[in-house]
């Protein structure tokens, strides 16, 4: 039987950013009564230029994980619930928030993207003000 203290402890550990290392990535999950293909997701995505429509997508993933995420671990730090139910709220949130990584760092890559492509826009406009500064 799990007491307070363990139980505490598990939820702080759910709150660490390293929480998901060796938590496999989910092939689905199920979010608000949809079916999201996790790993199908990822992998097309991954492959691809992401358009503004998939970032707005991915966006509104990341969104609805991070409420499931803290409603599973809001329920587990206040409701007194059987330990199967806690494990049960643990391993789920585990789950989600792997799926959260990996549509997070889909993100990432766009935005590493756009930043490069400031520079490069940012490097070319310092030629052309040396160009007609002279």
């Amino acid at each position: 039987m799990l007491d307070r203290k363990e139980r505490d402890k598990m939820v702080k550990k759910l709150r660490s950013p390293f929480s998901v290392f060796g938590v496999r990535l989910p092939s689905s999950i199920t979010l608000e009564g949809e079916e999201i293909p996790v790993e199908k997701l990822v992998l097309k995505l991954g492959k691809k230029d992401l358009s503004n429509e998939d970032v707005l997508f991915i966006r509104e993933i990341i969104k609805k994980l991070k409420n499931a995420i803290e409603r599973r671990i809001q329920a587990m730090e206040r409701e007194e619930i059987s330990d199967e139910e806690f494990k049960n709220l643990y391993e789920e949130t585990l789950i989600l928030k792997r799926a959260l990584l990996e549509f997070e760092s889909l993100l990432s890559k766009t935005s590493l993207k756009d930043t490069s492509l400031k520079i490069e826009d940012y490097k070319r406009w310092l030629e052309y003000m040396k160009q007609i500064l002279g």
